[in-house]
């Protein structure tokens, strides 16, 4: 476990909170892409944290990004949930990670502003993705 999941696990874990169970960090999105590059989407409490970086031994991301559920959105079917985008903003940067239970394939894209800078495929069979189960925490905006 890195640094920062220790310290946000310690601050959820505190005396205060004492009367709940601590709370323990969930893989809800991951992939390795073409490019070598490791995506993850981690959920700690209310808390929901990207990472991305190179493929490496000691796997530091080059990118992390911590953000409440509200400050999130995501599109999709919500009644079918076959294909899900999860946004994650920081400044005039968006981080679009798609799930599609449909066949159209797992991908991260990249924006500035509202043009699109990158476009990563994630490989099949390094594919973690359980979006549909947290969807109903996240606000929704429609496509």
């Amino acid at each position: 476990m890195d640094r920062l999941l220790m310290t946000l696990a310690l601050i959820f874990s505190s005396p205060a909170q004492a009367a709940e169970p601590p709370v323990k960090p969930v893989t809800i999105y991951q992939c390795a892409t073409a490019e070598k590059q490791q995506v993850s989407v981690i959920r700690l409490g209310n808390l929901y944290i990207y990472k991305q970086g190179a493929i490496t031994p000691q796997h530091k991301p080059d990118i992390t990004l911590v953000k409440a559920a509200r400050a999130l959105t995501w599109q999709g079917k919500r009644d079918k949930h076959q294909t899900l985008a999860l946004s994650f903003h920081q400044q005039d940067m968006h981080y679009r990670l798609v799930s599609d239970a449909a066949g159209q394939g797992h991908y991260v894209d990249i924006y500035r502003g509202e043009v699109r800078q990158r476009h990563m495929s994630c490989l099949p069979g390094t594919i973690v993705d359980h979006l549909k189960y947290y969807v109903d925490d996240i606000p929704w905006r429609h496509s």
